[in-house]
Parts: C-alpha cells; sequence; structure tokens
C-alpha cells in the first residue's frame, strides 16, 4: 500500500494527526532523503528527476539551476505534498457532508488553492478521485460511493512516486524562477527585498541530528523510574531554552516575524521530530507545513511582520528550525553521556 493511500484511509477514518504525520514527514521522505555519507546530497526520485531536467536546461541557465538544486528539489516536494493533501481534504470534506451532489462538493470545496479551473473540471476532479478512492479502499460513506460510482471513472492509483516521477517539471521550474526572483544570470531582481545575501549554509538542513537526537531518545524505553523523572526535567528545562531563544530571536527583530514562524511551523515539525521528549511549545492552528502557506498565513494574519514573502519566510524558518534541532541536540547528547555512566 502506498504512502498516499494509507493517508486518504487513516482521513476517512477521521485520524488527522496520523493522516498529517504520513503527509507532512513521511512522504517528503520518500520522494526525497539526504545521503549523510555522500556530504549530504539528496537522493531519491525528485532529485533524480531534477538531476535529469537540469542536465537538459540551456548552458546559460544550468549553472544557477545547479547552484539551487537542493532548494528546487524541496520545492517540487511541497508541491507533490499540496497536491496529496488537496485528496486528503477532500476525503475529509466528504465525510463532513456525505449528502452533497458532486457539483455541490466541487462548488463548497475549500481546498482548490492554486487551482485555477472552471466548475465542469472541479466536479470531474471531485468524482474521478472519489471513484478512484474506492477502487483503493477508501471507506468513504455509503451516500457518496453510490453517487460518485455513476459519474467518476476510476482513473487515479494515488502512487507518491508515479507522481513525483510524471511531474510536470518545466512549469515547477518556471514558477520557482519567478517565486524565488531570480534570472537566468542568477541576479536577485531585487535585492532590497533580502536583509542579506543568500547564504546557502544557512538554508541547510543538518538531517542527522535528527537521526542522531532518535537514537537518544530510543534510550528512554530502557530506563529506570528516576532516570525517567531526570528525563521530564530536561525536557522541561529544553522546552524552556527554546521558548527564550524564540523569544530572542524577536527581541532582535520583533518585524521578521520568528514567533508566528514558530506557532504556524517550527514547533510544530520539532515537537513531531523529537515526540519522544516531553516538550511544552506553543504551537498554534493551523500548522502551515509548506513555506508558501506559512509566508501567505503571515501576510493575512500579522501585519507587523515585513517582508514576509515566500523566500524570506523559509530563511527565517530554516534558520530558526536549525537552531532549535542545534540545541535540542547538544542537550540530548549531553544527558545520553550522563545515562552512559550510570
Amino acid at each position: 500500500m502506498s504512502l498516499w493511500i494509507n493517508t486518504l484511509k487513516l482521513g476517512a477514518q477521521g485520524d488527522a494527526e496520523r493522516a498529517r504525520e504520513i503527509l507532512y514527514f513521511e512522504i517528503p521522505s520518500a520522494l526525497r532523503q539526504a545521503d549523510l555519507s555522500n556530504g549530504g546530497r539528496y537522493e531519491g526520485i525528485v532529485p533524480e528527476v531534477t538531476r535529469r531536467f537540469i542536465g537538459n536546461l540551456p548552458k546559460i541557465e544550468r549553472g544557477m539551476a545547479i547552484s539551487r538544486a537542493d532548494d528546487f528539489v524541496d520545492y517540487i516536494v511541497d508541491k507533490v505534498v499540496a497536491g496529496i493533501e488537496r485528496t486528503l481534504l477532500l476525503v475529509e470534506f466528504c465525510c463532513a457532508d456525505p449528502d452533497l451532489t458532486v457539483d455541490d462538493l466541487a462548488r463548497e470545496f475549500t481546498g482548490w488553492s492554486g487551482l485555477k479551473r472552471n466548475q465542469e473540471y472541479k466536479a470531474k476532479y471531485v468524482a474521478d478521485n472519489l471513484h478512484s478512492m474506492i477502487k483503493a479502499g477508501v471507506a468513504l460513506p455509503a451516500a457518496i460511493a453510490s453517487t460518485v460510482s455513476v459519474v467518476g471513472e476510476p482513473h487515479y492509483e494515488f502512487n507518491e512516486i508515479a507522481l513525483a516521477r510524471g511531474w510536470q517539471i518545466e512549469f515547477s521550474w518556471s514558477e520557482f524562477k519567478e517565486d524565488a526572483e531570480i534570472d537566468k544570470e542568477y541576479r536577485w531582481l531585487s535585492e532590497s527585498d533580502f536583509e542579506e545575501e543568500p547564504d546557502r549554509s544557512a538554508e541547510t538542513i543538518d538531517y542527522g541530528s535528527i537521526s542522531v537526537g532518535r537514537v537518544v531518545l530510543n534510550l528512554t524505553k530502557f530506563i529506570d523510574k528516576e532516570t525517567e523523572l531526570d528525563f521530564q526535567k530536561l525536557s522541561e528545562e529544553i522546552s524552556s531554552e527554546i521558548a527564550a531563544l524564540l523569544e530572542r530571536h524577536h527581541q532582535q527583530k520583533s518585524q521578521d516575524g520568528y514567533k508566528p514562524i514558530a506557532w504556524h511551523n517550527v514547533f510544530w515539525d520539532v515537537w513531531l521530530e523529537y515526540k519522544g521528549l516531553y516538550l511544552h511549545i506553543e504551537m498554534r492552528d493551523p500548522h502551515c507545513a509548506v513555506d508558501h502557506q506559512l509566508a501567505d498565513h503571515i501576510a493575512a494574519n500579522y501585519p507587523e511582520v515585513t517582508k514576509p514573502k515566500r523566500l524570506n519566510i523559509a530563511r527565517r524558518r530554516k534558520a530558526f528550525h536549525d537552531e532549535c534541532r542545534a540545541l535540542i541536540l547538544a542537550r540530548l547528547k549531553s544527558w545520553a553521556s550522563t545515562f552512559d555512566s550510570r
């Protein structure tokens, strides 16, 4: 069973938390992984498709594309995940309103963000996807199943790897360049929009920290009650230190929006990455899992944040996320060394 189908089944069962854990973490990992034995080089289906595409670009554009290859991979993964998320939202919408017709579903469904199509296309999308879901074993309400069985065609298999492999990458490349505001010579078209020159090192993610952190957290399965209390105390201290780290960023540059970045993205991700810790950090709805969603939400709801463009928000999010990970990893390593000496 594909991760995508599993996500849809969980959505139909009402398990929204587990469905989104797969959507935001397991599916992206299935699409691209960092090979730590090869300097963190991206591997997987999306990096393969991306490298093939970049290799066929005109020479004048290829150099810039190579320098932004990892960013472009992340961009495509975000797009693929957003497409999968729409189907999950559709499942949840159908389960909440099982008596609506296909036309009503297409008209009232609010998950069309980024899809500029007419009502006829949307109705066909709804009917074909729902019919395909039923064929794949997703337990949709009986009324929905009866409706779409006569109007929809089961075209879709809901395979995240196949979706990524067949992605229309040339369109994403044009969108990526426009969103990043770069031209073929790799010049920033509006350098005044950025606080500093782009720093690739600031945008990298220490995937090793997650793995090592999980190894350390697994030690908690074998500790005694006294040590468990120590671990709870450690978790409280880490929570306080993360909150203090956020406050320092806010005090230094309150207009940069580090608080909403943390509330709506970073703290959600950190909590899921280190679920073995008893973290008490502030997470607010909605969880904006991808950068464009986060930037749009901040622009609409936090007017005090200056320059809330996707690239600015992405840079701040990645930098703060890396700091949180580094803080947690350092504390876990220190605690593990104490634990090992007992």
